[in-house]
């Protein structure tokens, strides 16, 4: 397999868009993010876009094919996944895959944000070091544990094992706080902080910014109206402007990023861990 790193990202503004079409908003962070990467985009080979519920809500349907026409990509796979708030992370994972694997040199990740991976990069690239997907319970009464989703477990482990990382090397975390309890369960199935201690960290200031840990600096899903299918590559996006120097609220000398993405009740989870070269 072959290395992976992001060498573009562009983002929309998050907020209400009255009146503009939910594949020109995608459009719009994917050219950004095919200009950021400094790539002639006929070198892009797919296309994969994560999504939730745009055809009952909008309409819309085979939006991964939609965004590449606009985009002026053509005969190129365009796949749209879907995996309710866990979308966008498996649509990220699987622009990676297509890259490492050799099927394409590069390949876009779109939600209503956008990133592009591509090998041996050059610019800014950040590095993929790991980005894992698996699957937990579709019911709440399914999980054995009320405080903890066995998905963000077992993608945590392996991702710090594909890595070859421990949680104590990470300096920065966008996790899935789709409710505030959910940060302090997530930090501690992520292995971040110690079991039981996640909303002791918090008060403490930790997880803060110039803390333990840096976990959200960005607001993530409380401070964006958790976006849905949005939130994955969201994170990423985050991640990488931390990782490049660029993010407005910084983590000192960031060298270790990593994003959790949790779909439904814990039926999707992708954790993903980035690097600066």
């Amino acid at each position: 397999m072959r290395e992976v790193s992001i060498v573009g990202i562009g983002s929309t503004t998050f907020g209400r868009h009255a009146g503009t079409p939910v594949e020109l908003l995608a459009v719009q962070a994917a050219a950004e993010a095919i200009v950021d990467a400094g790539i002639d985009r006929a070198r892009i080979g797919a296309v994969y876009l994560g999504n939730f519920i745009s055809g009952p809500l909008n309409g819309k349907e085979v939006l991964a094919g939609l965004v590449a026409d606009q985009l002026g990509l053509p005969n190129v796979p365009c796949t749209k996944v879907e995996g309710a708030c866990a979308s966008g992370g498996i649509a990220f994972r699987h622009a990676c895959l297509a890259v490492a694997s050799g099927q394409c040199d590069a390949a876009a990740a779109v939600v209503v944000m956008a990133s592009a991976m591509r090998a041996d990069a050059t610019g800014l690239p950040v590095d993929v070091l790991a980005t894992v997907q698996t699957r937990g319970s579709a019911r709440i009464a399914g999980h054995p544990d009320l405080c903890s989703f066995d998905a963000t477990v077992a993608a945590a482990a392996r991702a710090f094992e594909i890595a070859d990382l421990a949680p104590s090397d990470v300096d920065v975390v966008e996790l899935h706080d789709c409710f505030s309890i959910a940060e302090i369960i997530d930090s501690e199935d992520l292995g971040i902080v110690p079991r039981g201690q996640g909303a002791i960290w918090a008060a403490e200031g930790r997880t803060a910014v110039g803390g333990d840990v840096a976990i959200n600096p960005s607001g993530d899903l409380l401070a964006k109206g958790h976006p849905v299918g949005a939130t994955g590559v969201g994170q990423i996006y985050e991640v990488v402007c931390q990782l490049r120097g660029t993010h407005p609220n910084p983590v000192h000398d960031a060298a270790i990023g990593l994003t959790h993405n949790l779909g439904g009740t814990g039926v999707a989870c992708t954790v993903s861990i980035l690097a600066r070269p």
